[in-house]
């Protein structure tokens, strides 16, 4: 069976997978086409929520597989012939020739995070290990292929036309010097020629070194902790990172930068429209107490408070995700629909 060494340490080819939206579909296709006999490890990360069921999942990936199939638990060994499933809500990374559970801060908004699986991967085994992305949205799985790159390893990507959510594929492409883009076929027949030790068509940094990690602050705040984010460059990609943890790829960042951006903007409407019923409610009541200078002063300020907030329901409806947030952050703030804006 074709084995790697790294240090003192002799184990088998490692395949690590990273899935998200789609990944499931993409991995029921994979997975049947891998033979009984591989010699190699797989390790599967796939984004999804806490409440999902392990065991749920398990079934649903065994069926027309032949490979052994199992949940990691923490301090498994990786062994040939196996597929290691990590369970929601935990991060898995590679410590030597085993596997480690652990509950750190969420990357990219997940626990578990594909970069984090594959960054450690990376580090520990070297060429001997192989990256793949499948469907996905964002680029969680990116900053992690870039490591294996550096390290020596191969990366492969599913072909973004053939993925549900192109999202992860297509970041990856335009990221890293990936070796293979294919179907779920041509991922499947990539696999087993690494395991075998067969050749790969590889591009010509695949021995490049780890690049220095470089780290400086920014202005940029943790969307998750409010900590102060740091600009960390190393295998030629970029990440932020807050003191506690929490790390972002460059897309997952905007995103939640512009769904910070669609909350505040529903919140600052739903107080301009409240600033308009109460100022015209005082300036109704101070009306029919003949304070007309109270009742004028009121008025002004509806007017202002009616001319801001049609500025900012502009500002909205010229978003890319208008929308969407209209229907989910609308209702999330019960905003009244009804044309109180007078114009």
């Amino acid at each position: 069976m074709n084995s790697f060494e790294r240090g003192a340490e002799v184990h088998p080819p490692v395949v690590t997978i990273g899935a998200s939206a789609g990944g499931i579909q993409a991995l029921q296709g994979l997975l049947p086409l891998l033979p009984a006999d591989l010699p190699a490890a797989l390790v599967i990360v796939i984004h999804r929520q806490p409440a999902d069921q392990d065991a749920r999942l398990l079934r649903v990936l065994s069926k027309g597989t032949s490979l052994v199939l199992r949940t990691i638990v923490d301090n498994d060994e990786l062994i040939a012939g196996h597929i290691f499933i990590c369970p929601a809500a935990t991060h898995v990374k590679v410590e030597k020739t085993r596997l480690v559970l652990f509950a750190g801060p969420r990357e990219n908004r997940q626990r578990p995070s594909i970069d984090v699986l594959f960054r450690s991967a990376a580090e520990q085994l070297g060429s001997g290990v192989i990256g793949v992305v499948l469907s996905g949205m964002l680029d969680d799985g990116t900053a992690g292929l870039a490591a294996i790159k550096a390290h020596g390893g191969v990366v492969i990507v599913q072909e973004p036309a053939e993925a549900e959510f192109s999202d992860m594929p297509r970041n990856a492409i335009e990221n890293v010097r990936v070796d293979n883009v294919g179907t779920v076929v041509q991922l499947a027949a990539a696999i087993v020629a690494f395991a075998n030790g067969g050749a790969l068509r590889r591009s010509s940094d695949v021995a490049a070194r780890r690049s220095h990690e470089v780290t400086e602050p920014t202005e940029f705040s943790c969307p998750e902790c409010g900590g102060v984010l740091s600009h960390i460059e190393a295998d030629g990609f970029v990440r932020f990172r807050c003191r506690t943890g929490h790390a972002y790829s460059p897309a997952t960042l905007y995103s939640e930068q512009e769904e910070t951006l669609e909350i505040a903007l529903w919140a600052s409407y739903r107080a301009l429209i409240e600033r308009v019923d109460m100022s015209e409610r005082l300036a109704r009541r101070a009306s029919k107490s003949n304070l007309e200078s109270a009742a004028r002063r009121f008025e002004q300020q509806a007017a202002v408070a009616r001319r801001r907030a049609e500025l900012v329901k502009k500002a909205l409806a010229g978003a890319a995700t208008a929308i969407e947030a209209a229907g989910a952050l609308g209702k999330r703030y019960q905003v009244d629909e009804r044309p109180i804006l007078k114009t």
